[in-house]
């Protein structure tokens, strides 16, 4: 509408990111970063996600919006919370990494039981070579 002032689109979830990036409010870089730092989404993760909103080249928008530095949501904070700083890198950074060695143990699981199992047979058939030989 004519008088009203583009506003920078509401980023709260990755749907919200990948739509924005169909719409073409925000370029590919863009939601790429947003998804890895706001959302904690692996390389794959974001490049799958924003694979799936395919940008709509029959109905370009005219002026795409850039998400302007004072967005309307920041990262891990509510509009609702009583934080006022919203600058929470440090808690980011640990959550992340958290998250990201929880993903990377169970990840690891599989091969480590599996390899635990493969032990502890080869552990019962020397067993029981030595009873034969002995």
């Amino acid at each position: 509408m004519p008088g009203l002032p583009n506003r920078p689109p509401v980023l709260r979830t990755p749907g919200d990111v990948g739509l924005a990036y169909q719409q073409g409010q925000i370029t590919y870089a863009r939601a790429y970063e947003l998804l890895r730092q706001r959302f904690a989404y692996s390389d794959l993760d974001a490049s799958e996600l924003l694979g799936e909103y395919s940008i709509d080249e029959t109905n370009p928008i005219s002026s795409p919006i850039e998400e302007s530095p004072e967005s309307p949501v920041k990262p891990g904070v509510d509009e609702d919370s009583t934080e006022t700083s919203g600058d929470n890198g440090l808690l980011e950074t640990a959550g992340v990494f958290v998250v990201g060695v929880a993903k990377g143990t169970l990840i690891a699981a599989v091969p480590i039981v599996s390899m635990a199992v493969a032990v502890g047979f080869m552990r019962r058939l020397v067993r029981f070579g030595v009873g034969v030989s002995g």
